[in-house]
């Protein structure tokens, strides 16, 4: 693409997606550090701004690296050397037509139109940011059935959540929604969000059968994408199924009658 746009459009400038660029971090620095640390918060705060000027960006990047003790991380090297291609401040006096990166215009617009229904945009689109799909699909089901909540009387409400939604699967229900959206509460406190449901975490299980963090970085994105999923989706079912023997021995019998066909198929996980 940039040597084709070079070609055609003589007088533009080829520039990188900073939301793709930074999209990365968690996966090349690691998801341990992201989320305990407020690494994301710094970087986001030297990279998406539109005040610093090379000099000031250039030190405040380093500050930051140093601070983490990231100076070793090839990945952070390399995308630092390619800073003049998608770091604002080294085309801040160019025409941006709104500041659109490359595709950014598009895909907040597919964004923002498939997957956000309910009244409450601003918890909704955080929460797509934060959990697997199929998460956020459930969170979204949440949110529009504040409706319901609020088209009953006050006085019917219990004093607390009966249907202990967060208790059992580690989910915010539409009763917590209400009393946040009563008390203004306008973004997710991250105490209630459990990690296991992120997009970025990676399986807890036993170290028998455990998948390290070394090992799926190395694999295909599109793989580990696909075994994020299962791995969520299969955490999701057994939460949901836990209270009910019957579905949970059938799913068992499912599962097992796959690793069956996988045993004969003899390949090695």
């Amino acid at each position: 693409m940039k040597k084709a746009i070079s070609t055609v459009f003589v007088d533009t400038r080829h520039r990188l997606c900073m939301w793709h660029v930074m999209h990365k971090l968690s996966l090349k620095v690691g998801v341990r550090l992201c989320n305990s640390t407020n690494l994301k918060e710094r970087i986001f705060g030297v990279v998406w701004t539109d005040i610093l000027t090379p000099e000031e960006f250039e030190l405040e990047w380093e500050v930051v690296i140093g601070e983490f003790n990231l100076a070793d991380n090839d990945w952070l090297s390399d995308i630092f050397s390619l800073r003049e291609s998608w770091i604002h401040a080294y085309y801040k006096m160019e025409e941006l037509s709104g500041l659109m990166r490359t595709t950014s215009r598009s895909e907040s617009e597919n964004h923002f139109f498939s997957q956000l229904k309910s009244n409450y945009q601003v918890l909704e689109g955080q929460a797509a940011d934060i959990y697997t799909k199929n998460i956020f699909c459930d969170v979204q089901a949440e949110l529009i059935g504040i409706a319901d909540c609020i088209n009953q009387r006050y006085e019917d409400q219990p004093d607390s959540c009966l249907c202990r939604r967060f208790e059992q699967f580690g989910l915010l229900c539409r009763h917590i929604f209400y009393v946040l959206r009563s008390m203004d509460i306008r973004e997710f406190l991250k105490q209630y969000i459990l990690n296991r449901w992120r997009k970025e975490a990676f399986p807890n299980c036993s170290p028998e059968y455990s998948i390290s963090h070394e090992y799926m970085i190395e694999l295909d994105p599109d793989v580990q994408s696909m075994m994020r999923d299962i791995i969520f989706s299969t955490q999701y079912t057994l939460n949901r199924l836990s209270g009910n023997k019957e579905e949970l021995s059938l799913y068992k019998d499912h599962v097992q009658s796959y690793m069956k066909k996988i045993q004969d198929m003899q390949i090695v996980a």
